[in-house]
């Protein structure tokens, strides 16, 4: 019973565009909220600016200081990161990537835009707009998470995986065919009336799918223990769902630009914060055998 999320780069840059209110920004960082003692996340030019300690701190990485050059090297590995202070470029492995906005010092510390961590680190981003959190969610944790689960069941709990396994599954292959024509669209191109239909077509199908596994779903019974697995798994899929139906509107221009940003923002941030409730659901079921 594995979980992928379906966000199309353009998703992600746009999710990285929403502004809020300075000092009420939460980072969250899978599934734990990031403390930083000295310096809160900032709003500037429209994106959001997070400390570099705390996040990569959290994830592994050495971090050095240049003072005489103002940079920071950051490594993992075979990762390696460097930023110079007010530069719009940084380096990633040796390739240069721009930022919106300047790396820069305030009150001390080195802060560094949103978009820059998700590069760099191979993080999913999603925007909380109404908790006004950025989650952040490191690549492979949640299937290694789920890779450590091991639980035994009744066997109404036995008949309820079985079925919800096999419908699951089954919403897994449409998801992967649809990230194949999205991959393909993106290092070809959208060249002529056919790519279009072919990838209005792919979304549509998942629009059409995410319906139907709910349909299959709700009938389900299963024990108590079972059943906040089974309603994590359906938000997901709604999310999935509404992520779609928004493509789709944005494609027959039912909707402004700005509401299609707007609406991707709260389907994509909906999608992780479901999948992170999928994920305590099976962490507590293997917690309480």
């Amino acid at each position: 019973m594995k979980i992928r999320n379906i966000i199309t780069t353009a998703a992600l840059a746009s999710m990285l565009c929403v502004s809020c209110f300075a000092g009420d920004i939460t980072v969250n960082l899978d599934g734990k909220n990031v403390d930083f003692p000295n310096q809160q996340p900032v709003i500037q030019d429209g994106r959001t600016l997070i400390p570099l300690r705390g996040v990569f701190d959290s994830l592994g990485y050495d971090i050095t200081w240049a003072g005489d050059t103002k940079t920071v090297t950051l490594s993992k590995d075979s990762e390696l990161l460097i930023i110079v202070i007010g530069n719009k470029t940084y380096f990633h492995n040796g390739v240069e990537y721009d930022t919106d906005v300047p790396a820069q010092i305030i009150n001390g510390s080195t802060m560094l835009p949103l978009r820059a961590i998700a590069e760099a680190a191979g993080l999913t981003v999603a925007w909380d707009g109404e908790r006004k959190t950025a989650v952040l969610v490191s690549e492979n944790r949640a299937q290694k998470q789920r890779d450590s689960y091991y639980f035994e069941y009744s066997q109404e709990d036995e008949k309820f995986l079985t079925d919800f396994q096999k419908i699951s599954e089954n919403f897994e292959n449409e998801i992967a065919a649809y990230n194949e024509c999205l991959e393909i669209m993106e290092k070809q191109g959208i060249h002529s009336e056919e790519d279009s239909q072919r990838l209005a077509n792919a979304i549509k199908a998942m629009k059409t799918a995410s319906e139907k596994v709910v349909g299959q779903l709700m009938p389900l019974e299963c024990s108590e223990k079972m059943g906040r697995l089974k309603s994590a798994y359906i938000a997901y899929v709604k999310c999935c769902g509404e992520h779609a139906g928004v493509l789709c509107d944005y494609i027959d221009q039912k909707i402004s630009e700005d509401e299609y940003t707007q609406g991707v923002n709260d389907t994509v941030a909906k999608m992780v914060f479901a999948e992170s409730e999928y994920e305590n659901a099976l962490k507590d079921i293997a917690e309480n055998q």
